[in-house]
């Protein structure tokens, strides 16, 4: 039977979590022990989190939540986006998601959710997005879908932009959102997964590497056909 102390319990860890978006035990150990001990406090959390449309995800001693798809209380609106991303437009928007997908495939094989690859620099980052970029198959209008035109379009808009200005070094590139080189398109992109906890930075050896939150969602994503289907596809170039 339920107890009052049983939702206070699973209140007092919800709180944490909406208010942190994670729970580590080395920060907090009396908080994941009732939710790890405890299995009705855990099926209370489980409830609650689900009801306000959010994920929640339990890796290496912590727990995390992310917003589910299209969720209208959580997460960022597109406005919201632009501001952190510094872009002006949708379409920056989905090229921005284009590098962080290919970010994801710069760390994860297909085959398995653990990292392959300890850090990677901006340079890395263009490169590869260079070679995904054009791996993308250029059709007829009359034949594309829409997500193949998406596709197409951020293509376009990729190769269109030089990769820094003349005399100017990447590392020291302005990522304003008057800088439209693909240094500063990468670096405005990994700076928001640094403000959002998925990625960490080494200042000293210009590097970026993943926090566990970013290993929680990536084992999630291999834990759901649907989505490892499309990274797999993704890092492929078949999309």
């Amino acid at each position: 039977m339920i107890q009052d102390s049983d939702f206070d319990k699973a209140q007092e860890i919800v709180g944490y979590l909406l208010r942190h978006n994670e729970l580590l035990e080395d920060k907090e150990m009396y908080l994941y022990s009732n939710y790890i001990i405890d299995t009705v406090v855990q099926s209370l959390v489980q409830k609650i989190i689900s009801s306000y449309g959010l994920n929640l995800i339990e890796y290496n001693r912590g727990l995390f939540i992310t917003p589910g798809v299209n969720n209208p209380y959580f997460g960022y609106k597109n406005d919201e986006l632009k501001v952190l991303l510094k872009v002006d437009s949708n379409n920056e928007i989905y090229l921005c998601y284009f590098i962080i997908y290919t970010i994801i495939t710069m760390f994860y094989k297909e085959t398995a959710y653990a990292t392959y690859k300890d850090y990677i620099t901006n340079t890395e980052v263009v490169e590869r997005v260079n070679t995904m970029v054009r791996a993308i198959t250029v059709k007829n209008s009359e034949e594309v879908t829409y997500e193949e035109s998406s596709l197409q379009a951020i293509r376009e808009r990729w190769l269109d932009m030089d990769e820094t200005p003349v005399n100017s070094s990447e590392n020291n590139l302005d990522s304003s959102r008057k800088s439209n080189y693909k240094y500063s398109f990468v670096n405005r992109t990994l700076a928001f997964l640094v403000g959002e906890n998925i990625l960490i930075q080494n200042k000293q050896e210009r590097s970026f590497a993943p926090t566990d939150k970013f290993r929680a969602l990536i084992a999630d994503f291999f834990d759901r056909k649907d989505v490892k289907n499309v990274l797999v596809e993704f890092a492929k170039g078949e999309m």
